[in-house]
């Protein structure tokens, strides 16, 4: 008779971590993502106001975007020890397929959206602009999560929207 057990089917790991390296570059990378609002249009995507570069923001000749970049492979990389089984070898074969950045103050913000085709989504803080109470709202996916009847404390955040600081680096 097989025992008992409790799976969880679809968790959402979170990993979070403070680069260093990276902050080292944020005045160079601030001062470049305000040269290119002034410059560029910028794209309306997800953003409520404020500016979005295009997706290609990687892909700019920028030695503070190119460390950032590859700061960011770093956390991917991170990321993938981390949630790899204990043991496991293997050789991963990674590409960030679009990075953008978001220039918002007070009053602006970015509507809950999804990325299609990613496995995986970040975002990297150059500055809080002086509101990190503002942050990353992460919501749960699961449309029938919030109609759980039960209290968030015994269904473990199903529903719940979870709120990030916005802290530089």
């Amino acid at each position: 008779m097989p025992s008992d057990s409790l799976d969880l089917l679809w968790p959402t790991p979170l990993l979070k971590i403070s680069d260093p390296i990276a902050i080292a570059s944020n005045d160079k990378l601030r001062n470049l993502i305000l040269r290119s609002s002034r410059r560029e249009p910028g794209v309306h995507k997800t953003n409520l106001g404020g500016w979005q570069s295009d997706i290609d923001f990687f892909e700019r000749d920028d030695p503070a975007c190119a460390l950032l970049r590859t700061r960011a492979y770093h956390a991917v990389f991170r990321y993938l020890q981390e949630t790899a089984p204990r043991g496991a070898v293997g050789h991963y074969e990674v590409s960030i397929g679009s990075a953008w950045a978001n220039l918002n103050n007070r009053s602006h913000e970015n509507s809950p959206h999804m990325h299609p085709g990613a496995q995986l989504s970040g975002v990297y803080y150059v500055d809080d602009g002086g509101d990190r109470e503002g942050g990353l709202r992460l919501v749960d996916p699961r449309a029938q999560a919030s109609m759980i009847p039960v209290p968030p404390r015994w269904s473990r955040g199903a529903g719940e929207h979870v709120r990030l600081l916005a802290q530089p680096g």
